[in-house]
């Protein structure tokens, strides 16, 4: 359908319509992790956008393209296109664009561990988020100091800006929820009214009537399922940075310990007790649509949409309970659960990954099997963003003493000696999520790949 659109703006020789289109084909393409197309997407509609001599609409791709390069690890060229999206955004007076820009940038200095420059663009976006009074850009933006703070392992600081950040998102939640409930109450007293007139029609109006009711309270339970997954979110990690700030070293035990099970729980209910109710209200729907002697062919469109949503929650809350605890990890072990991750990137076709688990058939101790999960996601992600790796290897052994899991790849290494200084959030959570199980890790690195070797007592 874009290629017909694309054909039909060149024929018509629309090329703003061409650039905020090659804009959108690049945003889909992102979603769809297809990097390469989205950077060509992005600069066919910069291309565009100057050829019209269309400042405004240039910064648009200039801050897609710089935030791409940002995730492919290319920090100069992240801030060169964030660089200049922003100068445009200053010169024409887009005061919230120009804020926002000033963010990211102070993001990537943060990444690069230049964080006195980092700081002060940071500091300077929120002085201009401030100003014109945008909440929830300004939300984003003590979120992104207080990371840089975290990445300079000053806490106090760090815990500040995040306080800041929380008072916003509660204030957020609060206005959202209020807006909802409102809208609802709007609802159901237009539907109260309705039902009033509709009780002195006929009968079959009057199943009309019901099915409009089954169909608004399926529609009312997904949103308060909704709710409360975002209000239980929102309150596990408020929990989770109050334990970190009071005590992170001493009580990281306690905290991965309460995340797990309070994962475990979270998919368990989702899976349980939200699954099973959405698939009846499922039911319910076929049943009334195949119905056919009582619902009219408006009514079955408005079923069918019915359907699909429900169809579409359900779906979505597989997902999450999946991402929450893998259920193979708990009812199979790691093993199995090892081969349906690296199955899912495999798909992508990006990397050569082999897996080797020397016919280990025993399961292990719950915490240990969690531990090494988690270690390994970490693992393959610091390979994904940082290696430039084409291969990836994960052997499994064991001895009568313990669980060792080695990880390695070929790519371009990095200086062991910097992993204990790290202020980086991720080996800090492989070294933390270790010292849990007594476990350890060795890491030997060179320009022709990286070995590590976590070690887990059993």
């Amino acid at each position: 359908m874009k290629t017909k659109s694309i054909q039909l703006k060149i024929q018509l020789n629309d090329l703003k319509g061409m650039a905020l289109l090659y804009n959108n084909i690049g945003i889909s393409y992102y979603y769809l992790d297809i990097i390469d197309s989205v950077l060509i997407s992005f600069e066919r509609s910069l291309e565009m956008y100057e050829r019209l001599g269309d400042r405004k609409g240039q910064t648009r791709p200039l801050f897609n393209i710089g935030e791409i390069y940002s995730i492919k690890g290319d920090y100069n060229k992240a801030l060169e296109y964030y660089k200049r999206s922003m100068q445009i955004e200053k010169e024409i007076g887009m005061n919230l664009g120009h804020a926002t820009s000033l963010v990211y940038i102070g993001q990537v200095y943060a990444n690069i561990d230049s964080f006195n420059v980092a700081l002060a663009y940071q500091r300077k976006g929120i002085e201009k988020l401030k100003e014109i009074n945008a909440a929830n850009e300004l939300k984003d933006a003590y979120n992104s100091i207080h990371e840089t703070f975290r990445l300079m392992n000053q806490v106090d600081s760090a815990f500040a800006y995040y306080k800041a950040m929380s008072t916003i998102k509660d204030s957020l939640f609060t206005l959202n929820k209020s807006k909802q409930i409102s809208e609802l109450e709007t609802i159901y007293q237009t539907e109260k009214k309705e039902n009033e007139i509709l009780r002195l029609e006929s009968a079959r109006e009057r199943d009309r009537n019901l099915k409009i009711i089954l169909i608004s309270t399926a529609a009312g339970l997904i949103m308060i399922i909704a709710f409360l997954w975002f209000y239980l979110k929102l309150y596990a990690r408020t929990s989770v940075e109050r334990a970190l700030a009071k005590e992170q070293t001493k009580q990281f035990k306690v905290v991965l310990e309460a995340q797990e099970s309070e994962r475990k729980r979270l998919a368990r209910e989702l899976h349980d007790n939200v699954g099973p109710l959405l698939s009846l209200i499922q039911l319910y729907i076929t049943e009334l649509q195949e119905s056919s002697d009582i619902i009219k062919e408006d009514e079955k469109e408005l079923l069918q949409k019915s359907s699909e949503v429900i169809q579409e929650a359900s779906t979505e809350t597989r997902s999450i309970s999946h991402n929450l605890m893998p259920g193979v990890l708990i009812q199979l072990g790691l093993i199995p659960a090892i081969r349906e991750l690296l199955n899912k990137l495999n798909a992508a076709n990006k990397y050569q990954i082999n897996f080797n688990s020397a016919d280990i058939k025993d399961r292990f101790n719950e915490n240990i099997e969690i531990t090494n999960y988690r270690i390994l996601q970490e693992l393959l992600n610091n390979i994904m963003r940082h290696a430039q790796a084409t291969e990836i290897n994960i052997k499994l052994s064991k001895t009568k003493e313990s669980l060792n899991m080695l990880v390695s790849d070929n790519g371009r290494g990095f200086d062991t000696s910097s992993v204990n200084l790290a202020s980086g959030i991720g080996w800090k959570n492989i070294r933390s999520r270790l010292s849990l199980i007594n476990g350890k890790v060795k890491i030997s690195s060179s320009q022709k790949g990286t070995n590590v070797n976590i070690i887990s007592p059993i």
